[in-house]
């Protein structure tokens, strides 16, 4: 008769949720799908999703399902995933449940990058404030390791107050170019008004190499 460690043990039950959880998740997007300014019921979502083989559908619903809802609902599952797993990575990283991207500066730099491409026009939003993300995490490491090693507290140190000095630029930028305020802010504040396949396709690629990566 073997005894399962309680680190095993738990591993176990761990495991056995990803079921659970996956079901959530469907039965979660099979609901915001029904969900909206015409409100549908469950049935009608579903048969509207098995379109092809479910003969009957009203062309409506299969409308609003999949050329309207649908695209977004995925869209705003793989923005949860790629949130989801790097917030496990940073935490993993700093050892400590409470990281998330504003402590190593990465959050201040992307809106540093997209605020100063919507601002000025160059390039695309996206690729600005990724770019912005990389430098910021970048420059600071280079200030952590000033001291000849790269502890985790200093770089949270480093990190924190880089995330405070760039967010004051933001701020800068925002106020001496009041006209692009309101789309810089839009972009801050993010949303899925109007999002689609188009931009689930556009966002597949990035988040897939980074979840890989990861």
């Amino acid at each position: 008769m073997t005894h399962q460690t309680p680190h095993a043990a738990t591993g176990c039950r761990r495991v056995a949720l990803i079921p659970m959880l996956i079901g959530l998740l469907a039965l979660v997007i099979i609901v915001s799908v029904a969900v909206g300014a015409v409100m549908l019921p469950l049935s009608r979502v579903v048969r509207a999703l098995l379109q092809p083989i479910a003969p009957g559908v009203e062309t409506t619903d299969v409308v609003i399902v999949w050329e309207i809802r649908f695209g977004r609902v995925l869209l705003a599952a793989l923005i949860g995933a790629g949130l989801a797993v790097s917030g496990a990575a940073l935490q993993g990283l700093f050892r400590n449940p409470l990281a998330d991207p504003f402590v190593i500066g990465a959050s201040s730099g992307a809106a540093l990058g997209a605020t100063l491409a919507i601002v000025t026009g160059v390039g695309p939003v996206s690729l600005a404030a990724f770019a912005g993300s990389l430098l910021a995490v970048a420059a600071a490491y280079s200030i952590a390791e000033m001291g000849g090693v790269v502890p985790a507290t200093a770089l949270l140190l480093a990190g924190a107050a880089l995330n405070t000095f760039l967010s004051a630029i933001v701020s800068l930028v925002m106020l001496f170019n009041e006209q692009s305020t309101y789309a810089v802010l839009n972009w801050l504040l993010g949303g899925l008004s109007g999002r689609s396949w188009p931009q689930l396709r556009t966002s597949v690629p990035y988040v897939g190499v980074g979840l890989g990566v990861l």
